[in-house]
């Protein structure tokens, strides 16, 4: 259903398959429905209208929606923009960045909107988070560092790959150390050589930086 903005006035509507998706068929209607009444104004739609395809089929038509966080360019643009990107708005607690994109071919512009509040909230929820990570991370670097490997280089991938499995943390400082060993137990002589060299990791858990989190 399409409504003006005067009173919510029903304008047009449409009766559709439960299962049609509504990104499949949002912007040939809106698209019809300019061209019947010659409107001069915007449409606005929610969300499901922002895909490539659909804005390609738009044209000229001067058109208003969220683009949704499931693209990997809106992804990173909120985790890239710095705090000096934004602006105040007239709405207390609220500030707005505002850019050009090209996404889908068309020249267009995208406004970021920052929710302090949402920020100071969501913040929280992550410092929490990470406490219990850290933790978590800390328990499984004093297991993994009491490990001895026969290959440097296992050792040292082994470290990496630990990392990796960690989303607020890293291991910084990371280096493989030997241990000898020898057939004969206590202090071994000058100049007497290993019967075994192993080898196991040393370094530090650091918390990086978190990104930034925009609403």
């Amino acid at each position: 259903m399409i409504c003006c903005n005067d009173g919510d006035i029903p304008l047009s509507f449409g009766v559709a398959s439960g299962n049609q998706s509504d990104k499949a068929v949002f912007a040939q209607r809106l698209k019809a429905f300019a061209q019947e009444w010659q409107l001069d104004g915007m449409l606005v739609a929610d969300s499901a209208l922002y895909t490539q395809e659909n804005i390609l089929e738009l044209g000229e038509l001067d058109w208003l929606t969220r683009v949704p966080l499931t693209l990997t360019e809106a992804q990173n643009l909120v985790m890239e923009l710095s705090s000096e990107a934004f602006s105040e708005s007239h709405i207390e607690g609220y500030r707005l960045s505002s850019l050009c994109s090209t996404y889908g071919g068309i020249k267009q512009q995208w406004i970021v909107v920052e929710n302090q509040a949402r920020v100071e909230t969501d913040s929280q929820q992550i410092d929490k988070q990470v406490e219990k990570q850290e933790k978590q991370a800390q328990k499984q670097w004093r297991r993994q560092s009491k490990i001895e490997f026969n290959c440097a280089e296992d050792a040292y991938n082994q470290g990496l790959a630990l990392s990796a499995t960690w989303r607020y943390h890293t291991l910084e400082e990371l280096e493989v150390v030997e241990k000898f060993h020898y057939d004969q137990s206590g202090r071994p002589k000058k100049g007497t050589q290993p019967s075994q060299i192993t080898y196991r990791l040393q370094g530090k858990e650091e918390y990086p930086k978190v990104a930034r989190i925009i609403f």
